[in-house]
């Protein structure tokens, strides 16, 4: 998984930011991870231990914002790494190569 990668190297900073896809249940999902009373922390047990979020509500502006930037850019899938230098990564990449990629 890509945000175990991200905390085994050193001195990056991860961004997660909710982005919804159209398959069964994505919408949702994001939604209750967002509105979450830490987000962080919901997100890091969805993906490190599989427990799905409790529901929640609150405003989802940026959900539809970071979507319609998806669209924008053609983003279609997760992970999707966007780096400082513009270069993006549409697919999960190991330890080491995203080390590499970093220097």
């Amino acid at each position: 998984m890509i945000f175990l990668a991200l905390a085994l190297l050193a001195g990056t900073n991860e961004r997660n930011n909710p982005l919804h896809f159209h398959w069964t249940g994505s919408s949702e999902k994001s939604q209750n991870i967002w509105c979450s009373k830490n987000r962080s922390e919901t997100y890091v047990t969805w993906m490190a231990h599989g427990v799905v979020p409790a529901k929640a509500q609150c405003d989802t502006a940026a959900i539809e914002r970071n979507k319609a930037f998806g669209q924008e850019h053609s983003i279609r899938g997760t992970p999707h790494l966007i780096f400082k230098s513009g270069r993006a990564v549409p697919a999960a990449v190991d330890t080491d190569r995203l080390s590499r990629m970093l220097q």
